[in-house]
């Protein structure tokens, strides 16, 4: 199976929220969101974007520690 794979490189906005989901078994969901420098406008300023991220499972509680 083909994952597409994004490396992002930014700040945080504020502290990552882990919250847990209740299903057969308790899944973990990690909600973020990153700023990062988008483009130069012809102005000079560099344009912000933001980027929200969500992170599911063991990925989801190791990224938060």
């Amino acid at each position: 199976m083909d994952l597409n794979r994004v490396i992002l490189i930014g700040r945080l906005t504020k502290e990552p929220e882990i919250s847990y989901i209740k299903g057969d078994k308790e899944t973990a969901v990690l909600r973020l969101t990153i700023a990062c420098n988008g483009y130069k406008k012809m102005d000079g300023t560099v344009d912000t974007n933001y980027i929200s991220c969500k992170a599911f499972g063991a990925t989801a509680e190791t990224s938060n520690s």
